[in-house]
């Protein structure tokens, strides 16, 4: 993922993954990045 995303969308995507990893119960962050 190497577009530029605005602070906006950054903190969306960020939201929207984070939610993802409480639904798994997996930190998966170290693989997303």
């Amino acid at each position: 993922m190497s577009k530029n995303y605005t602070p906006e969308e950054r903190d969306e995507i960020q939201k929207r993954l984070t939610d993802l990893v409480r639904k798994s119960g997996r930190m998966t962050f170290g693989e997303l990045r």
